[in-house]
């Protein structure tokens, strides 16, 4: 079966190069080194310290579209760093979407950082901090800001997924008895419906989040599936890639956060792990596989 990750089109340093030659002839020259490949993006550094990402699927490009408009607006509100496009590339020759370069920021993914439990703990402050700005800035900043079209917290349609995720996991022996994860659906309120209110991430996990040496936050990357939902979708990082000894802490940083919303962002937060655990052995990441391992311990927990 096709999995929603694989790419419609190729994207590889060959293409990039040309794109720049023609577009950016100032960058034409420079190095270029395969950094990443997500679901809908291909990442690449140019010279060093220049991130260009290329939509790998038609969606992708729509989405690079609002992260476009949206980000040089959104940046100077934020208490860590994002990227803000400089770079705004165009459709060329064989390759059929826009793209664009930013400055790198500093740091590594989250997943990516190998952070004990007791180093996460010190994120759980900064990360409430972010997430209230975030989630504060006005809804209208930009016009181009879409809302939620693809169910995100459907609850019906994502439980269903993790059920069957659940089931697969098991199936290949990853997991064991689902039960404990099971749980965490029976917790979510009766009747609960997402609002549209909230200028959101909408994809906070911790393959997103960059930390530096030390441990500390440094910025918070890919923001394409940014738009107007619930808070929720991005509070299931804190259930996600946080011990919970450090959920007292991110909540006094953040605000008040009732029951029901805590509830659906732990939901959320499962529906995360099995995926990428299922996205990571799929397309051979041992740091995702690993991290989607650990924030499913926590949720057992």
């Amino acid at each position: 079966m096709q999995q929603p990750w694989h790419a419609e089109h190729l994207v590889d340093v060959a293409c990039l190069r040309r794109l720049l030659a023609v577009q950016f002839p100032a960058l034409a020259e420079e190095s270029i080194s395969p950094l990443a490949e997500g679901w809908d993006n291909a990442c690449f550094l140019v010279g060093t310290d220049l991130i260009f990402r290329l939509p790998r699927r038609a969606v992708g490009a729509d989405l690079m579209d609002h992260e476009n408009a949206l980000l040089p607006t959104l940046a100077p509100r934020l208490p860590l760093p994002i990227p803000v496009p400089q770079h705004i590339g165009a459709p060329q020759g064989d390759y059929p979407w826009s793209f664009h370069g930013y400055r790198q920021l500093e740091g590594e993914t989250l997943c990516r950082a190998e952070l004990d439990d007791d180093a996460r703990s010190a994120l759980a402050r900064p990360l409430g901090e972010f997430l209230r700005a975030l989630h504060g800035t006005p809804a209208d900043i930009t016009p181009a800001l879409p809302l939620d079209e693809l169910g995100r917290l459907d609850l019906r349609k994502r439980c269903g997924q993790i059920e069957e995720r659940l089931a697969d996991l098991k199936l290949s022996g990853m997991i064991g008895d689902p039960r404990p994860w099971l749980r965490v659906l029976d917790e979510l309120p009766t009747g609960w419906q997402p609002s549209a209110d909230t200028l959101v991430h909408g994809d906070l996990y911790a393959r997103h989040l960059l930390v530096d040496e030390a441990g500390s936050l440094t910025g918070v990357i890919d923001w394409g599936d940014a738009h107007l939902g619930d808070p929720a979708i991005d509070l299931g990082i804190v259930h996600a890639a946080l011990p919970s000894s450090a959920h007292a802490a991110f909540r006094e940083a953040y605000g008040p956060i009732n029951s029901a919303h805590w509830a659906v962002a732990r939901m959320k937060a499962l529906h995360h792990m099995v995926v990428i655990v299922v996205y990571g052995v799929d397309v051979g990441d041992r740091a995702l596989v690993v991290e989607g391992r650990r924030g499913l311990e926590r949720l057992a927990r």
